[in-house]
């Protein structure tokens, strides 16, 4: 069979130069992605294969090889038969073990595209992820998530209903003036040295009090029954009654002292120094509802163990109470910036410590439900409902030494201010505020999916003001969704996520049901059933926990629902970027394009928003690090060049705020089980490979070629042609599902992770700078073929000796 294959595609083209060789199938029409053995391929001339649209293909190869310098002669390469080592895993592999948290099933820290490194039997190609296991299409993965009550006592409804009819205690006024002047800081700072500046005994003191630990939420008696099972409960527990304490490494003394100096006469950020009317008025909200209070600037070195970290003022949006998007100034809390000691707070907390946290791949969960809900319900409404917790991480108080570490300065009023309750700009307070937030989350998908439960009967008043259900006109068409390589569990009642102080949910809209009433009722039961409710009479002025500017506006049941920043349309299963970041993003990048310098400010933000749309697209992390290494390289000036590479990595950065901007296909951002499967294999030679329908192809390297890139950079190159021809040919559709399977793991990794350096001080010593700069072009050439085509892609290693016709088709005469 072998000799067939090398037969006909060396009939193709005789003449020089050789080029990519495609061929036809006469492998009846597929039923599934089934990799093909020797056996099944008979390759045969496609009278329908236009010649030019080979050339493209041929003539890139050609000429990125020929930038190549030659090797030297003594430079081996690994032959692809003997290359069938299991390969080292690229990302973590998930817990087998089940969750304990019931919205965490396809929880994990990592976001490669890369597949299970125990390789899968040729007739059962199958995508993986992060996310997953091994998994084979005629194997679907069971699902590890446990049962929502599984960490709830089984009369938790009566325990919620309980909770919710008592009435909030009563508070008294603190000792603590939270007003901002100088003659509350002066008040403030005898009432401290009434207590000898010892902090723990002033907070103790404060009992019942706004001031005190845990005065946001419901008492721990009540809260014990209903959430003793949850495994953050202890620590949650332990918050509300001794506050958010920081493990943080020990500062000598005379270096603490030394540092508050320094800090007292560096004062703020620019961004706040230079706008102190704004640092004023935002600091004034947060003095003014008991989050902080002031004390003179000038008594501060007599207050022990105090730091002092800078304010910044960053500008966002946000949403008003119409939907509409506004501009919003954020007051940041630097306590990242290392002062002569060379530690700051962040940097000296210890992260072991922490709670893990895992809303960051909410979204992509999220994602993942929707689409299972699509599956199982093709011809039905999808809704989605959205609540935010108003100033989160204002409600959860600081223990009293984390207090002291968390000081700040508002120099030309004179005054400190020692901040209470859990910053914006704190390492830990992620973490600490997501101890909450996911347990409000698992509650609300206890809440959702329970059959004793009566919407009508059990929910919070504010529930009443919800707007009514909105609906996409009947005559747009419902999306088909994509199968998911894995079996995940759908509950049409509801499920929800949550991204730090943003819960959302979504759920099917069955006829004769009450989904819509559950999504938009359970989110703000399960908030109630923790949060201590408002009194008429606030001691200290105070908001609802759950956000009413937001609340109008976002609350209801919509198939149309601002996410996490992206437009989501649960009807055409996509999802969009606002039109006002791709705009000023996109200008950003355009800037640097046409100036090829960056400031260092706006490359620090165009890496973060860039990080924010990789929350949906992956690969876009694989082209960060080459930005990153130029932030760095920054320093402390103002702006730097900005070199080639990276330059190319803005273009591409522009292509994925297109891509995002006119709407991507939650389907392609799933993990979903492969509808094409390609392998291919080189040699010092040459390349090749072929499809699961049959199509097979091969490329000789002339001889000036030879020997000039590294057999790693043909395995890459190989795969990536694999893919390439067919989406020539047009036998790729949009949302298809691409599996790249190759007997190199080193290609395998390279096909989700791309962090190439062009820099000789960077590059491998093994590596040429321009063998570097080969991979980097052939991973953005991949990168931009995808988006083109609008596939996605998974790649997996499998064992040389199973890849005998890719291996064949690389090879001459031998």
């Amino acid at each position: 069979m072998r000799e067939e294959v090398e037969h006909f595609l060396t009939s193709q083209f005789s003449t020089e130069p050789k080029g990519i060789q495609p061929s036809a199938t006469a492998v009846p029409e597929s039923t599934g992605p089934q990799p093909i053995s020797a056996q099944a391929v008979d390759c045969r001339v496609d009278p329908n294969l236009p010649v030019p649209s080979r050339v493209p293909v041929a003539q890139q190869t050609k000429e990125l090889l020929g930038k190549l310098p030659k090797k030297r002669k003594s430079v081996s390469f690994s032959s692809p038969l003997e290359d069938s080592a299991p390969a080292a895993s690229a990302s973590p592999q998930p817990d087998p073990k089940p969750k304990a948290y019931c919205h965490v099933s396809l929880s994990d820290p990592s976001h490669n595209h890369s597949a299970p490194t125990e390789p899968l039997a040729p007739s059962e190609p199958s995508a993986s992820s992060a996310h997953s296991a091994s998994l084979a299409p005629s194997a679907p993965l069971e699902s590890s998530a446990p049962e929502c009550q599984s960490i709830w006592n089984p009369n938790y409804l009566e325990h919620i209903k309980s909770i919710v009819s008592k009435p909030s205690k009563e508070m008294s006024k603190p000792d603590i003036s939270f007003e901002l002047n100088s003659e509350a800081a002066q008040k403030n700072y005898l009432t401290m040295k009434k207590h000898d500046f010892d902090m723990q005994r002033l907070i103790e003191s404060q009992a019942n009090t706004p001031m005190y630990y845990g005065s946001e939420f419901r008492e721990t008696e009540l809260l014990e029954p209903l959430l003793v099972r949850h495994p953050n409960w202890s620590h949650l527990k332990s918050i509300l009654e001794n506050g958010s304490d920081w493990n943080l490494e020990d500062l000598d003394e005379e270096k603490r002292k030394a540092d508050l100096l320094e800090a007292l006469e560096f004062g703020n950020h620019k961004g706040a120094s230079e706008q102190p009317e704004l640092l004023k008025e935002l600091l004034l909200k947060d003095v003014a509802y008991g989050y902080c209070f002031t004390v003179p600037m000038n008594k501060l070195t007599s207050i022990p163990g105090i730091c002092v970290a800078p304010m910044n003022v960053q500008a966002q949006f946000s949403i008003n109470e119409y939907g509409e998007i506004v501009p919003k100034e954020r007051l940041t809390h630097d306590q990242s910036y290392k002062w002569g000691s060379g530690t700051s707070v962040n940097s000296r907390t210890i992260e072991e410590d922490l709670l893990p946290c895992i809303f960051g791949h909410a979204l992509r969960r999220f994602i993942n439900k929707v689409v299972a809900m699509r599956l199982k319900y093709p011809n039905c409404r999808i809704l989605c409902s959205k609540i935010d917790f108003k100033s989160a991480f204002r409600r959860m108080h600081l223990a009293w030494k984390t207090a002291l570490r968390c000081c700040t300065l508002l120099p030309d009023e004179e005054l400190a201010l020692i901040f209470t309750r859990l910053t914006f700009g704190g390492k830990a307070c992620p973490s600490e505020w997501g101890c909450l937030s996911e347990i409000v989350c698992d509650l609300t998908n206890a809440i959702i999916s329970d059959e004793d439960w009566d919407p009508e009967t059990l929910f919070n008043q504010q529930s009443l003001e919800l707007p009514a259900p909105e609906f996409l006109d009947d005559d747009v068409p419902i999306a088909e969704a994509r199968e998911l390589v894995f079996d995940l569990p759908v509950d049409d009642k509801g499920c929800s996520d949550v991204f730090i102080d943003d819960l959302f949910a979504a759920c099917v809209d069955l006829p004769e049901s009450d989904n819509v009433k559950r999504l938009e009722r359970a989110p703000l039961l399960a908030i109630d059933a923790v949060a201590r409710p408002l009194l008429e009479s606030e001691p200290v002025p105070r908001h609802e926990m759950a956000a009413r500017n937001k609340f109008i506006a976002e609350a209801g049941a919509e198939e149309l629902k601002v996410v996490l920043g992206w437009k989501c349309n649960f009807r055409s299963l996509k999802m969009y970027l606002p039109e006002n970041k791709f705009i000023a993003w996109s200008a950003d990048f355009q800037q640097m394009i046409d100036s090829k310098r960056a400031e260092s400010k706006k490359l620090e933000s165009c890496i973060g928003r860039m990080i924010h749309v990789s929350q949906i697209l992956p690969e876009v992390n694989h082209f960060l690090s080459r930005l990153r290494d130029l932030l760095t390289r920054a320093g402390n000036r103002r702006s730097i060049a900005v070199r080639d590479d990276c330059l190319a990595d803005c273009r591409l950065m522009i292509k994925f705020l297109e891509r995002s901007h006119d709407g991507l296909s939650m389907n392609n951002l799933v993990f979903r089980l492969p509808n094409r499967c390609y392998r291919s294999d080189s040699c010092p030679i040459g390349l090749g490979g072929y499809s699961d329908q049959g199509f097979a192809w091969r490329f000789y390297l002339p001889s000036e070629l030879l020997f000039r890139a590294s057999n790693n950079l043909l395995e890459h190159i190989a795969s990536i042609i694999t893919v390439w021809i067919d989406i020539l040919a047009g036998r790729l559709a949009p949302e298809d599902c691409v599996l790249s399977m190759t007997d190199s793991s080193t290609s395998e990794g390279w096909a989700h992770k791309t962090n190439f350096s062009m820099l000789p001080e960077e590059v491998d010593c093994c590596v040429d700078p321009i063998e570097a700069k080969a991979r980097i072009e052939v991973a953005r050439k991949f990168a931009y073929l995808c988006m083109e085509a609008n596939i996605c892609h998974f790649s997996q290693w499998f064992p040389g000796k199973e890849n005998d016709v890719s291996d064949a088709l690389s090879r001459d005469n031998d």
